[in-house]
């Protein structure tokens, strides 16, 4: 028996360690198979101004090439 889900997450709440995780997680996976000079602009729209998230995103990248 599961519990009720849990509530939706506003943009504007900072997200915890395992959500920025999960979330770059997701972002590589949108991104890995997309043309070298598409990923960049990608990434930047979809991590606004979460420097940290980015930067977990980056080294996904470089760490698949």
């Amino acid at each position: 028996m599961s519990g009720p889900d849990p509530p939706d997450r506003m943009d504007s709440e900072p997200m915890d360690e395992i959500e920025r995780h999960r979330r770059a997680g997701e972002l590589f996976l949108e991104v890995c198979d997309l043309p070298h000079d598409e990923r960049l602009p990608r990434v930047d729209a979809a991590c606004g101004d979460d420097a940290q998230l980015r930067a977990l995103v980056l080294e996904l990248l470089a760490a698949d090439e």
